[in-house]
């Protein structure tokens, strides 16, 4: 995205209302939540009219690409999934930054092993440090009051880094041997795909194709996304 300044919001008549109003809710919060470079382009890219045209299709008495009821969906289901979708495109893209990602396997692998050991030793110390006095100690219940916050931190951070292992061993079975330098991209059309899939019981692919290319200042193909991010 470009530099983030503050502009007027216009929302060209294209764009479906509950996306809109979705868009004014999330430009009115104090502070600022969205950037306005993101939240520009998701709105006025006459791209993204291609994607409220496929949402908004009509096929016998429904849609052809019913979105499931949601709470709080209301009367219009198919006008809060797509304001869902565009809100979801934002959080996406803005947490994009703060999540661990991997350019390739072999680097979610030593991720992994590292956060393995790490959280190992903690436990380990941990233990050592709860039954470094033996329980017939005269001092044994003073010394297990005293410490029992800090053996209690250690557990907790070892729990973090196993949970962060995990997610490596996650990263390992999605990510190529080599290095494509396309894992920001990969994550964030993972995410959309996976939103709509939650949305709309679909990938759409093409629609994510879009919303990705949009939102990533970029050229991302149907096709690319297809591969990344087969059918399961």
């Amino acid at each position: 995205m470009k530099a983030d300044v503050s502009r007027p919001l216009r929302i060209p008549a294209w764009v479906p209302k509950p996306v809109a109003a979705k868009a004014r809710e999330l430009s009115q919060c104090s502070p600022p939540m969205v950037s306005p470079a993101l939240m520009h382009a998701l709105l006025a890219n006459k791209r993204m009219r291609w994607v409220w045209i496929e949402l908004s299709k009509r096929q016998g008495d429904g849609y052809l690409h019913p979105a499931r009821r949601l709470k709080g969906s209301g009367i219009d289901p198919q006008g809060f999934g797509m304001a869902a979708l565009f809100a979801a495109t934002i959080t996406l893209m803005q947490d994009a930054a703060y999540r661990v990602s991997y350019e390739n396997r072999k680097e979610a692998q030593t991720a992994r092993d590292a956060y393995a050991l790490t959280a190992q030793n903690l436990r380990t110390l941990a233990r050592v440090l709860a039954e470094l006095l033996p329980s017939n100690h005269r001092l044994y219940q003073r010394f297990q009051q005293a410490n029992s916050e800090d053996v209690r931190k250690l557990n907790d951070a070892a729990g973090v880094l196993e949970q962060l292992a995990q997610e490596g061993q996650g990263a390992m079975l999605e990510l190529p041997a080599r290095d494509r330098g396309n894992a920001l991209v990969r994550n964030i059309t993972g995410g959309l795909v996976g939103v709509c899939r939650r949305i709309f019981s679909t990938p759409l692919y093409g629609s994510v194709a879009i919303i990705a290319s949009v939102a990533l200042e970029s050229d991302i193909s149907e096709s690319t996304i297809r591969t990344w991010h087969p059918r399961g």
